[in-house]
């Protein structure tokens, strides 16, 4: 195996159990602190090992990813068609499946029980979140992919990384019916941003249609706790 597929390799190796392992120790302890200290430590690895990584392995130099080729149009697109799925479903089907008063139990274990700080929460997952997983999952980990196994096989890896630990979460608070067919709407999910980022080789583009499904979610989530 050449030396550059061994490193791309090692890079995916290092960072894409990262937020799953954060995630299952935290569970198997039971502590709230911990399980927070592990989530922010998970968060700073992850943002931190592919910057790391552009300027000490592969020696590029820094880049804003500038959104040069456009696509925003498509990328919003199918965001919002996206998030019109996503509504459906939860109308169609969702509602009948959770409970919520099993979803404010949840919430309110974790705090989110105020509007405000629901409110906040949903700010910083749909602007700082959402590019930190683009930042990674686009860029850093498609690329990774791609070097090892060409573009669509890159595509489909970048996806398929995007679901465990999003598994992880899910399945602490739904069914496995409710996880599973949540999760496999993620894996749609990261497979068209991933195709949107490889198109137009820039994280902002993608991060438009992420933006608008995260909206929608925490808009659900919304509806569930204060509806």
């Amino acid at each position: 195996m050449p030396t550059l597929d061994r490193r791309a390799l090692l890079a995916l190796l290092l960072i894409v159990p990262a937020p799953c392992l954060s995630g299952i120790v935290g569970l198997f302890a039971g502590k709230a602190s911990l399980t927070v200290a592990l989530w922010a430590g998970a968060k700073v690895w992850m943002a931190a090992l592919p910057l790391v990584w552009l300027l000490y392995v592969d020696k590029e130099p820094l880049s804003w990813s500038r959104p040069s080729k456009g696509g925003f149009g498509v990328s919003a697109l199918s965001g919002l068609l996206i998030a019109a799925i996503i509504a459906v479903a939860y109308l169609v089907v969702g509602a009948n499946w959770i409970d919520p008063a099993d979803a404010r139990a949840v919430f309110a274990e974790t705090g989110l029980a105020s509007p405000a700080v629901y409110l906040g929460v949903a700010a910083y997952w749909i602007f700082a979140n959402s590019v930190l997983e683009e930042y990674v999952y686009r860029w850093f980990i498609f690329r990774k992919a791609e070097q090892l196994v060409g573009r669509a096989g890159g595509v489909f890896l970048a996806a398929l990384a995007f679901v465990p630990h999003h598994w992880l979460a899910l399945s602490s608070f739904c069914d496995l019916k409710t996880t599973a067919i949540a999760c496999a709407g993620i894996f749609t999910g990261g497979l068209i941003w991933s195709a949107i980022y490889e198109r137009y080789r820039s994280v902002w583009v993608p991060w438009v249609s992420h933006a608008i499904v995260d909206v929608s979610v925490f808009g659900i989530g919304w509806v569930l706790l204060f509806g």
